[in-house]
């Protein structure tokens, strides 16, 4: 995974193009091994090694995720607990895409994007009343 979203990391493009890029990347790795990235998922996260690669991945993405916010956009606690929020959201929709499929692989990455840019928005809102 962390291969994929390195290539999207490393393009001249903006932040947003960059994480379309690894999404789609990302999505297009997991629906030719289905089986095995439900697997890992599932039951492969009690392995410690196992755990430790996904934390890593997350831990990747929440920094790609991070480092492209602009420059006006508040960096809080509230911020990164909503990114590492809608990492689980990904993660759900994938495995529910992989289920039953139900829309092509370009609008689930526009579906996981959008999300990504709401709930932004939401932890904004929310540091905004404290």
């Amino acid at each position: 995974m962390h291969a994929q979203m390195a290539v999207a990391a490393d393009s001249s493009a903006t932040p947003i193009e960059r994480l379309m890029l690894a999404l789609d990347a990302h999505l297009a790795f997991i629906e030719q091994y289905p089986a095995g990235y439900r697997e890992l998922l599932s039951g492969a996260m009690s392995h410690p090694e196992v755990r430790a690669i996904m934390e890593n991945e997350r831990s990747a993405l929440l920094e790609m995720v991070l480092s492209g916010l602009p420059p006006e956009a508040p960096r809080s606690p509230t911020i990164t607990l909503a990114v590492k929020g809608w990492q689980s959201f990904v993660e759900g929709a994938e495995l529910a895409w992989l289920a039953d499929g139900g829309i092509d692989r370009a609008h689930l990455t526009e579906l996981c994007s959008r999300a990504l840019y709401g709930a932004i928005l939401a932890a904004i809102e929310v540091d905004k009343k404290t």
